[in-house]
């Protein structure tokens, strides 16, 4: 099924209710643009613009680690490929979509407030959804329809504003007079209503169009690495009934859903295979401009370029605070009015250590010390031209104040540090392990 929609009039130009309407066999005069269908991933952009809005911001350190949310109900989410990458940044948590930074977002910014965000987008969201769904909302506890996804999902090409869809353009009156139609419309505000802010809204564009920060999640080649400017957003259900992928130009929206309308399950797919192939290809068309002439567009929106008083900043690409000379690797980031981060990067500019920045929410008082960095399985490579020495990796970890730890590699102790190390880039299979009076932790990973 699939859905194209115009961001700046609301028109929906395309609407593909089922692969063959004749197809009785295989429930083919289903509409799935209507049906409800489990949201896998694809309310993390929602979630994510409500933090913006909250003071979190695009470096926000959050936790991908093995942790439980809850008491008395405990709940422990997992990443699709069921690894951990430690502390990451807000950018890297949503365009990889990661599952667990997500939910620990979510305990932290409400669910009543998120469930209320996203009946503002149009989202029908039963009174009992808070119980039902738990934090699990964050990561697909909550059943969408395409039409709702799509037309929530254009808020963000659109600057923020909710434009009220329009599925018919016009009507044709008794003595021949045509009449414009509205179809349904939300707001008063030129047929629309404001939901984010346009700062929050262009980041989270920026964001979900950025092939780096999408890179630990879905590779360097993905589908979504396209020749022009998009921003994408897949899914997929935890027993894959249900493969979503939402795509968008400045101009267009399209969103797609593959799966089985009996529900059986979708083996061998994700959202980011078929339904990502399907959008691509309709968003390569627009851009190309073959939809042209077929119903006008509007005005077209600007494509480049934060809004007005965002700020863009060099950061530590690994403490997500300002550069300092010494930080090893960097990225330029952009933050909204007032969220700026004033403090330079305490791990490598001195001041400071990751025992401060990393915050004991990451790991509780009275538990077993964490590896935050590196983590099991991970494969670093060595730059052949580099000087001897010159390379390392981080070792992140994060203790109890009131244990003392033993950091071993490979069976060696390494010198005692105040919760970084620096492991050497040489080619090996390696495992470490770190043990404390609380308990401990290992990992194993390999340079080439």
């Amino acid at each position: 099924s699939a859905l194209v929609l115009d961001n700046r009039s609301g028109e929906i130009l395309a609407w593909v209710g089922s692969q063959d309407f004749f197809d009785e066999a295989n429930g083919g005069q289903i509409d799935g643009v209507r049906l409800k269908s489990s949201s896998g991933s694809t309310l993390k952009p929602f979630l994510y613009a409500t933090a913006l809005e909250r003071g979190f911001t695009a470096s926000t350190l959050l936790p991908d680690l093995d942790l439980t949310f809850g008491a008395q109900e405990s709940y422990r989410p997992e990443n699709f490929d069921r690894r951990s990458r430690g502390p990451v940044r807000l950018r890297t948590a949503l365009a990889s979509s990661l599952n667990v930074p997500a939910v620990y977002v979510l305990s932290q910014v409400g669910l009543a407030d998120f469930l209320a965000t996203l009946r503002e987008l149009g989202f029908g969201i039963p009174e009992d959804a808070a119980a039902r769904a738990g934090l699990g909302a964050a990561v697909g506890n909550l059943e969408v329809s395409l039409l709702e996804l799509a037309g929530a999902f254009s808020v963000f090409p659109n600057g923020g504003f909710l434009r009220g869809l329009r599925v018919i353009r016009e009507l044709e009156s008794a003595d021949g007079l045509r009449i414009p139609a509205g179809g349904r419309e939300t707001g008063n505000e030129a047929g629309g209503k404001r939901v984010f802010g346009e700062q929050a809204a262009w980041l989270i564009a920026d964001i979900l169009a950025d092939p780096a920060a999408r890179a630990p999640g879905f590779g360097t080649r993905s589908r979504f690495n396209t020749s022009f400017p998009a921003l994408f957003k897949s899914g997929t259900a935890s027993e894959y009934t249900s493969l979503w992928c939402i795509g968008a130009l400045p101009e267009y929206t399209v969103g797609v859903w593959a799966g089985n309308f009996d529900g059986r399950p979708a083996f061998g797919a994700t959202g980011s295979s078929l339904p990502a192939e399907v959008a691509v290809r309709v968003l390569q068309q627009l851009e190309a401009g073959a939809g042209e002439g077929a119903v006008p567009t509007g005005e077209i929106l600007p494509a480049q370029g934060p809004p007005h008083g965002m700020a863009e900043v060099r950061i530590c690409a690994l403490s997500g605070y300002r550069a300092s000379p010494s930080c090893p690797a960097t990225r330029q980031e952009y933050f909204l009015s007032g969220s700026v981060p004033r403090q330079i990067c305490p791990v490598h500019g001195g001041g400071g250590s990751m025992e401060e920045l990393l915050p004991q929410l990451f790991l509780g008082q009275g538990r077993a010390p964490r590896i935050l960095f590196p983590r099991d399985r991970m494969v670093f490579y060595r730059e052949a031209e580099a000087e001897a020495g010159s390379q390392a990796i981080p070792c992140w970890i994060v203790a109890d104040p009131q244990d003392r730890i033993t950091v071993e590699l490979n069976g060696t102790v390494l010198a005692s540090a105040d919760s970084s190390w620096l492991l050497p880039v040489e080619p090996g299979s390696y495992h470490l392990e770190v043990r404390g009076k609380f308990g401990r932790e290992a990992v194993s990973y390999s340079v080439r």
